[in-house]
């Protein structure tokens, strides 16, 4: 775990600890604790998600291996009148609390903190997160203190020596509590952690479809790119085949499934109909507005749109047009997409929006 200020770019809480552990096989999970704009965490609130957060370490369904790094400088100010205020005495007592007796740490308040610490030093209540994800006994392998500027820096690490319990049934019922009979409710898939584990592979190659570069290769060598997912033979079929309930039943999320729609030429509608095992007509006969049909792709990729949506965006339109030709409407919408003028193309969209016609709704 990396407790970290920001998640719009890595900085040094993450980036940092990452230059020393890169060596090992694993991924990183960031968690966000805001510590700069105020209302922000109390210590005591810190340090139970830790131990919310070891609770759901001990409940994951595999046997994991799981380092916690937090980040926070030790005693700094670096505004008003007190900037460069350091307490290295209150330092040292922090590291031996930390290790000792965190539950003292988790009753005092920001003030308290800022008092003997300086106010941005009130941030070592990220180290909270990680105290209050171990057990009560640990055991410290390393420390390292130095104040070379404006902060306190401290570098510590420590074992937690208690052996990890079985999970709680107490707590995994809690957890399921929510979900509890779901199970009789037929064609109904819960995107539970399990399933999602089961799926995470295969959800993660679909979510890159958002990536350009991705998707022009998808449509040119979609080989290739099984190669580098390193999919299952199972997980290829499905994505061949285009097989959406099948998807499903494995452990697919279903706003993975617009993706791969939007870039195969495929609407929502026909994928809701083939979860049914219906045909397109059949399931738009069961909806109050039998006429609409969408998809999550972008207006950019009108032009690579097959000829049912143009086809069925000229039906729509046909009463700007006075005529309910079939080849009229589609001769309408193909010209008008092959226009190479983004104004104009701008300016169609919006007149179909207005209307209410467009595709995309």
């Amino acid at each position: 775990m990396n407790v970290v200020h920001a998640v719009d770019r890595r900085d040094f809480a993450v980036s940092l600890p990452e230059l020393r552990i890169q060596a090992f096989d694993g991924a990183i999970g960031p968690l966000q604790v805001g510590v700069l704009e105020f209302p922000i965490p109390s210590a005591r609130r810190s340090y139970r998600l830790g131990q919310s957060l070891r609770k759901a370490i001990e409940s994951y369904p595999e046997d994991l291996k799981v380092v916690l790094v937090a980040t926070g400088g030790l005693s700094h100010q670096v505004h008003g009148e007190r900037c460069g205020f350091n307490n290295t005495a209150w330092d040292m007592r922090f590291l031996e609390l930390i290790e000792e007796d965190p539950e003292q740490l988790t009753g005092m308040t920001h003030a308290e903190f800022a008092t003997l610490g300086g106010f941005e030093g009130a941030e070592v209540i990220m180290w909270l997160v990680m105290r209050g994800a171990l057990s009560h006994t640990i055991r410290k392998l390393h420390q390292s203190y130095y104040l070379p500027s404006m902060t306190g820096i401290a570098a510590a690490i420590y074992e937690d020596e208690a052996p990890a319990p079985a999970p709680n049934p107490a707590y995994l019922a809690h957890l399921n509590h929510q979900l509890a009979g779901i199970d009789a409710l037929a064609g109904t898939y819960p995107f539970t952690l399990a399933r999602s584990v089961k799926g995470y592979r295969l959800n993660k190659f679909l979510h890159a479809l958002i990536d350009p570069d991705w998707r022009a290769q998808f449509r040119t060598d979609q080989e290739s790119l099984f190669e580098r997912a390193d999919l299952t033979a199972e997980e290829r079929r499905l994505v061949r085949s285009l097989d959406w309930r099948g998807m499903i039943h494995y452990g697919v999320s279903f706003f993975m499934l617009e993706k791969l729609g939007a870039v195969v030429g495929v609407s929502n509608l026909h994928i809701y109909a083939a979860m049914r095992g219906e045909t397109l007509d059949e399931f738009r006969k069961t909806r109050n507005a039998p006429g609409a049909l969408y998809s999550v792709a972008g207006v950019e990729s009108a032009r690579e749109r097959p000829s049912w949506e143009l086809l069925q965006q000229g039906r729509r339109t046909a009463r700007i047009m006075g005529t309910m030709n079939p080849l009229a409407c589609y001769v309408r919408e193909a010209v008008v997409r092959m226009i190479p003028v983004k104004p104009f193309g701008k300016f169609y969209v919006r007149i179909n929006q207005r209307a209410g016609t467009d595709v995309n709704r």
